[in-house]
Parts: C-alpha cells; structure tokens; sequence
C-alpha cells in the first residue's frame, strides 16, 4: 500500500492487521519524478484519486504506474462517465461541486491509456442506471428506508446499460515497442 499520508499507512496497516493480512507498506508522493518502490507490483488499485488530477499530473501518475508494474501489471481506477455526469453537473449547478473531476467518454479514457501504455482489459459499469436508481431510491433515503433504496440500486445493477454513472476500469501494462 503506497500512500503520502502517513496517518493514512497507519489505519491501512491497523485494518491489515485486524484481518491477518501480510500487505506491505511505503509512504511516498506519486507526483514526485522517478519514483521507484521496493518491489515492483502486480496491481495498482487507486479509488477517488486520479480522476481529481488535470492532464500533467494524470500523466505523471501513469508514468508511475507503468514504472513500478511488473512486465504485464495492472492498473484499477474509476473514471466518470461524461455522457451522464456532465449533464447532472450542468443541472445541479457548477458552483456545488468543489473538487475537480475528470469525466470521460469511453474513446476519449481508451486514447488516454494508451497514450500513457496501458491498454483498457474491461470496463465494469457502475451505477447502471444512475437517473432511474436516483429516482426511485432518493424518496425511501429521505423516510430512512436506506435498506429498501440500497435493494432498488441493486436491482437495477442486474439491469445491462452501455451508460453508466461510472466505470471501474482494469487497464493492463503494454510492452514498449
């Protein structure tokens, strides 16, 4: 686990600890040039991260990435669907979300990765249908019914959809030509 947070290491090796987990543990700055880890990794998994970082440092950080994988590592992230999320932040109103987000197109994340070395193994949808499952889950939310809106949202995950909220996205190292 490769964190700048040294708090962050220390509740990541607690709960590591709590289930009998041998992880290791290295506290360091992605955005730094050159970085180089102990061991080379099998998979790197980054959650609510790299979506928040404009093109220079997302580059950066898959220059890093494809460093420390071994010959034919992954690379697990989420990335935001354009075609969905835009529109809702256009409703909603700009001003109300705080951070920076990247929102792609399918096209647009492929062309990325592979810019960058990767290549896209799969994309898992999530949020199937994020409209539908807004609006049928949000009134049970606000009668805290949390458990019967959590069954709708799931329901409609068995649902296929090519336009989901977001994707979970397994990318793969490719070999430098």
């Amino acid at each position: 686990s490769l964190d700048i947070s040294e708090s962050m290491l220390n509740i990541a090796k607690e709960r590591m600890k709590i289930l009998n987990k041998k992880w290791e543990f290295q506290q360091a700055d992605l955005l730094k040039k050159k970085l180089n880890l102990k061991n080379k990794a099998d998979l790197i998994f980054c959650f609510r991260f790299l979506l928040h970082f404009h093109p220079k440092e997302r580059n950066t950080i898959y220059q890093q990435a494809y460093r420390n994988l071994t010959e034919n590592g992954f690379l697990v992230f989420e990335a935001m669907n354009k075609r969905i999320v835009k529109p809702l932040r256009i409703f909603v109103g700009r001003e109300k979300y705080f951070v920076y987000d990247k929102l792609y197109t399918k096209k647009e994340l492929v062309q990325e990765l592979q810019k960058n070395g990767f290549k896209i193994i799969r994309f898992y949808p999530i949020l199937k249908r994020f409209y539908l499952q807004s609006l049928l889950s949000r009134p049970f939310k606000l009668l805290n019914k949390k458990e019967t809106a959590i069954k709708i949202i799931q329901f409609f995950e068995k649902v296929p959809s090519t336009e989901p909220y977001e994707w979970l996205v397994l990318a793969q190292k490719m070999k430098k030509n």
